[in-house]
């Protein structure tokens, strides 16, 4: 029999031990060369292209949309795909990605008038405001891909010395009742960096069942304490020493760090927290802090800063990203007394902390300042119930207090 090469879900990142089969971009026994991108899976937060390392004729294995382990087998590679079927079926016992039985998945296709692609490549043709459908018909073989549409928007400037801009419109064709048309201004397409927050928020909300729970921090030694250290020329915030407190609360509460997908749990390993910030350019990153438990609160805020400086200069990876199993949001702004967070996808529940607000109490012949900051957890009600929340905000609560550098 001739040589057949298995292809297997690669190690996308250090901290995702299952991916998201996307889509094929191959048909079931299309002839494919070495180099060549196969297919998609979706970690936490990327979208990788699964390249071919070898020619030959592809027999997919793997159902789109299941989530697949590291290391499954999703295809095989051979001279024909007769000899891939025999293979298999002389094969019944090997490991092969979830949900497809040793049987050969079925042929990769497209619904009826839409073009295929892959998520990149629809991100950037929404963002550059081209239709995919005028790509494919410049001559795009199979699945286009993101060089595709990038091939195509150098090609349409080439020939043409005044590029075209489509005047602003306002009908059906965008959606939009035609009678708002003389009221708006039709300013563009989504960036592709909003198509992904966008599209990371919905994945979440769609898949949990969403609910909060909020209390008020007495911060007011938290706060005396971040003025003595900020006198002291250490920059650490609430936000640090939030972070700091959520790395020894999490461990007791395993259901804060799960996701549910298809009917099954998933834990995090590692107590990496994620924290989300705006750059100078008014986009939203969600950097990941690893393994808070075993940092002080020092190290907290070397870490957040430097994922800040490296958002701001552009020199995020998107490992740096990835693989949190909690996200803090922290607007300090006084007049912001409380706001509700959105998890993001691929985990269970976000901390909003919202600003200071100061009270005054009445002791003696004095009045004495207390700095209270309002916390609030939105969760999933499928993994965590109410006493279940309650007690883990409890426990923050007391490790807040205790905080101490």
């Amino acid at each position: 029999m001739s040589q057949i090469y298995e292809v297997v879900v690669p190690q996308v990142n250090v901290n995702d031990d299952t991916v998201l089969f996307g889509e094929w971009l191959v048909q079931r026994g299309a002839a494919v060369r070495a180099g060549q991108p196969l297919c998609s899976v979706e970690t936490s937060k990327a979208i990788t292209e699964v390249e071919a390392e070898h020619a030959g004729v592809l027999l997919p294995l793997a159902q789109p949309q299941s989530l697949l382990k590291v290391g499954s087998r999703i295809a095989l590679i051979g001279e024909d795909l007769p000899s891939l079927e025999e293979w298999v079926a002389r094969s019944p016992g090997s490991p092969i990605a979830s949900g497809v039985a040793g049987a050969p998945a079925a042929p990769a296709s497209s619904p009826p008038g839409k073009v295929r692609a892959t998520p990149l490549a629809r991100a950037l043709a929404a963002e550059k405001g081209v239709s995919l459908e005028e790509i494919a018909a410049s001559g795009v073989a199979g699945a286009i891909k993101e060089s595709d549409v990038e091939n195509y928007l150098k090609s349409r400037t080439t020939a043409s010395v005044e590029p075209q801009v489509p005047e602003p419109k306002a009908d059906l064709s965008t959606g939009v009742p035609p009678s708002l048309g003389a009221h708006i201004e039709d300013r563009g397409p989504l960036s592709r960096h909003e198509l992904g927050v966008r599209h990371n928020l919905r994945a979440s909300v769609h898949n949990a069942l969403l609910t909060t729970m909020e209390v008020d921090f007495d911060a007011t030694e938290a706060v005396a304490l971040i003025d003595r250290l900020q006198r002291e020329g250490r920059l650490v915030s609430l936000l640090h020493l939030v972070v700091f407190a959520l790395g020894r609360t999490l461990p007791q509460f395993g259901r804060m760090k799960s996701f549910h997908l298809n009917n099954r749990v998933f834990e995090y390993r590692s107590n990496d927290i994620a924290f989300v910030m705006r750059s100078r350019e008014g986009k939203l990153f969600t950097p990941v802090v690893r393994d808070v438990g075993a940092l002080t609160v020092a190290d907290v805020s070397r870490a957040c800063q430097a994922a800040a400086m490296r958002i701001n200069r552009g020199r995020t990876r998107p490992e740096d990203l990835e693989g949190a199993c909690f996200t803090v949001s922290h607007v300090g702004l006084p007049s912001i007394l409380r706001f509700v967070a959105l998890p993001q996808s691929f985990q269970s529940a976000i901390l909003a902390v919202a600003g200071e607000k100061r009270e005054y109490h009445r002791h003696g012949d004095t009045f004495v300042e207390r700095v209270l900051v309002s916390l609030t957890l939105t969760y999933d009600h499928t993994l965590c119930d109410g006493i279940y929340a309650a007690d883990f905000l409890t426990a923050l609560l007391k490790e807040l207090s205790e905080v101490t550098v």
